[in-house]
């Protein structure tokens, strides 16, 4: 507990001084190798190493690679053709392997996204549904010897094979490319299930072991909440269609404009195992402060459906026009608030954070700048995601009433984080984020330290 207090002291510090950071003046360094008027032209390329290790998920070694073509560097910082590759390796079986494609020149006056997709997690977060509805309880995973709650370490978790394969076209509708159409396909299926305790126990010492005991997941398959056809998993052809709206004045590190979009998702019975259609408004916005170091930008997104049923397994999702992230809750629109926490039919989210650059500098003929970031993020249900409580019985130690009370714990409540950040930004395309986010509820967990490529929004 010691060691866990003085780490937290460190982060607490650490978020002060970067918080403070927004209000002092910037630094630029000193470097003439390149001109600051100067545009880049033809490719470039940035590489993000990640390495991190998880006692439960094992040594994930990787990183990701983004190839920017620039042309004749007429259209700098925005880029004629971009290449992302993200490939990740766990030594249990957690892997990311990930491809996106969007070019504005493969054909004349049109924007194409190209996405391929293939993520296998050991151990995904599942804490139920409609956010404060379902209880967390910390006790059934602290594994303390002391601790008589304890139930698993990961009873919060259950497997998740994604293969997603997309592509969208965005034809222009005005000769600056700020108004676009959008209409696209694509493929997802998705296996889910209990986890493999052989895999996650191996190379443990036993008295680390996983318990075989049965999880949330495992409780909400019995129970039927999760339906018999459901708790495979499926696969889905989505129709996306819908206008976008956009006046940024960058593509990544934007300090002016405009970034909306409003898009129809459809899944039709015909090739789908359901048919449901969702509707997401999404409108971001970006205010010059302090020209050009501090800059004001917020989120706001609703996504709701439209009809049908959405599958337990689809629903963990933040949907993008550029590249769709899991969630509600996480690094990649909640942050400090635990992944997947805010799994609902609809939902809503608000992301607020003030960037300041505090230093520039041509380094190598490459533009470096780094940025510091205080942030508040906030979601909250919209649509209920309803399920049948029918199948609940005495069971697990517990009696059918006080299952009842943590699947209906609580109706409403905002979910909040909040939090300081650091980027570090080369090109001004290639991001290299550190994000500490804390809840301001503790029913939202611990918080979390995420560390990434680009910005949230």
């Amino acid at each position: 507990m010691k060691e866990n207090n003085s780490f937290c002291i460190v982060l607490k510090n650490w978020m002060l001084h970067a918080i403070l950071l927004l209000f002092t003046n910037h630094l630029h360094g000193q470097d003439k190798q390149k001109n600051p008027d100067d545009k880049n032209t033809g490719f470039a390329i940035g590489i993000v190493p990640a390495l991190s290790y998880d006692s439960d998920l094992g040594l994930r070694v990787g990183g990701l690679a983004e190839l920017f073509d620039y042309g004749n560097g007429e259209r700098f910082p925005f880029y004629d053709h971009y290449l992302l590759l993200r490939i990740t390796r766990s030594t249990k079986g957690s892997n990311i392997n990930q491809m996106l494609f969007d070019s504005e020149k493969l054909i004349k006056r049109v924007r194409i996204i190209g996405e391929a997709s293939y993520l296998t997690e050991q151990a995904l977060n599942f804490y139920g549904f409609n956010g404060y509805n379902s209880f967390f309880n910390p006790d059934v995973i602290d594994d303390r010897p002391d601790n008589e709650a304890y139930v698993s370490r990961l009873f919060y978790n259950h497997s998740r094979d994604l293969l997603r394969i997309r592509l969208d076209i965005q034809p222009w509708l005005t000769h600056d490319r700020s108004l676009r159409l959008l209409a696209g396909l694509k493929y997802i299926s998705i296996k889910t299930g209990g986890l493999d305790l052989d895999l996650l126990n191996r190379n443990q010492h036993e008295s680390k072991h996983l318990p075989d005991v049965a999880n949330l997941f495992d409780r909400y398959v019995n129970w039927g909440i999760i339906p018999e056809d459901q708790k495979n998993g499926g696969n889905s052809w989505v129709l996306n269609t819908g206008i976008i709206y956009d006046t940024r004045n960058e593509e990544c590190y934007c300090t002016d404009g405009i970034w909306a979009e409003l898009v129809l998702k459809t899944a039709p019975a015909i090739a789908s195992n359901n048919s449901w259609s969702k509707i997401i408004f999404s409108w971001r916005q970006y205010i010059d402060l302090i020209a050009p170091s501090l800059t004001f930008a917020y989120r706001v997104s609703l996504q709701n459906k439209v009809y049908g049923e959405i599958p337990f397994y689809l629903l963990p999702f933040y949907y993008d026009s550029r590249l769709t992230e899991d969630g509600p809750g996480g690094g990649q629109n909640l942050r400090g608030v635990s992944r997947n926490r805010m799994v609902a039919d609809g939902f809503a989210i608000a992301n607020l954070e003030v960037r300041r650059i505090v230093y520039s500098a041509y380094l190598f003929k490459q533009k470096a700048d780094v940025a510091v970031s205080a942030f508040l993020d906030a979601g909250w249900i919209t649509q209920p995601y309803e399920f049948d409580i029918s199948g609940v019985t005495d069971s697990y130690g517990f009696s059918r009433e006080e299952h009842l009370n943590q699947l209906q714990y609580q109706n409403s409540g905002i979910h909040m984080g909040a939090g300081p950040g650091l980027y570090l930004i080369l090109n001004k395309n290639t991001v290299i984020s550190v994000n500490y986010g804390l809840p301001l509820k503790n029913q939202d967990g611990n918080g979390g330290l995420y560390v990434g490529s680009g910005f949230l929004f």
